[in-house]
């Protein structure tokens, strides 16, 4: 069972590195493996069921199958049915079933799973334990849920609370955690939205200021350069519109 989940583990921070899709199948077999392998009663059981999971979810956001997004929440939920209350892996579950919650909203539209998803988000980062150091990725899965809510239904209060926790989250991730990159470019765009909203310059400065740390942070070849390099230029091309600055436009097109 341990040998099939580090082999998951291994082949989901491959994909991570490489971008390689037969590393998602590789990692979705190897936690199919464990789970199978768990007798009843295991109390990691319910952790490879998580894994399977987020696995299988993040193998719909690269091809696109609805099944694989279904069956990752419905193994989300039976992963926190076989969690008791208290237990340190709640939290790192709830997350991961909020973050896909939030994924089926976005591709199907049901605001009733964003919502689910909020609650969840909510519970895992109240669930933390002191020092945990997945504490940014709950914090950053409840400001994404938050900004999606903003997007759906215009509550200023919803975009003002996202950015509050992805800064929480920013503040906390340390350097080389595996999600920094991505914590500070939801917050950069999250930032770049409220200054779409009030035209307040020092939330596009910000905006600007996270997305060259996160260019600089991300490597040639990494599978999200190409979208936080693009997140970047439109801030840079909003600024330029702002303030006629050529110097801003050089850098986006550049």
């Amino acid at each position: 069972m341990r040998r099939f989940a580090a082999a998951g583990v291994d082949a989901i921070h491959e994909y991570e590195r490489t971008g390689d899709p037969d590393a998602l199948d590789a990692a979705a077999a190897a936690f199919r493996g464990a789970v199978d392998a768990a007798p009843p009663g295991d109390p990691a059981r319910a952790w490879y069921v998580s894994n399977l999971g987020v696995s299988l979810r993040m193998r719909f956001e690269l091809a696109g199958d609805p099944a694989d997004l279904d069956a990752a929440i419905d193994l989300g939920r039976q992963a926190l049915r076989g969690t008791p209350g208290g237990h340190p892996a709640r939290a790192t579950m709830m997350s991961s079933l909020c973050g896909s919650l939030r994924t089926r909203f976005e591709h199907a539209g049901d605001p009733a799973d964003l919502d689910a998803a909020i609650d969840l988000g909510r519970q895992a980062v109240g669930a933390a334990e002191p020092g945990d150091p997945d504490r940014a990725t709950y914090l950053l899965n409840l400001g994404s849920g938050l900004y999606r809510r903003f997007g759906l239904a215009g509550d200023r209060a919803d975009l003002d609370a996202a950015i509050d926790r992805e800064r929480q989250a920013a503040a906390e991730i340390p350097p080389g955690h595996r999600d920094r990159g991505t914590v500070l470019s939801h917050l950069g765009g999250s930032l770049r939205t409220r200054f779409e909203h009030t035209r307040d310059r020092a939330d596009l400065d910000a905006a600007i200021s996270l997305g060259r740390q996160v260019a600089g942070e991300t490597p040639p070849g990494h599978p999200h350069r190409a979208g936080r390099l693009s997140n970047l230029g439109n801030s840079l091309l909003a600024r330029f519109a702002l303030t006629g600055d050529l110097a801003d436009l050089d850098a986006a097109i550049g």
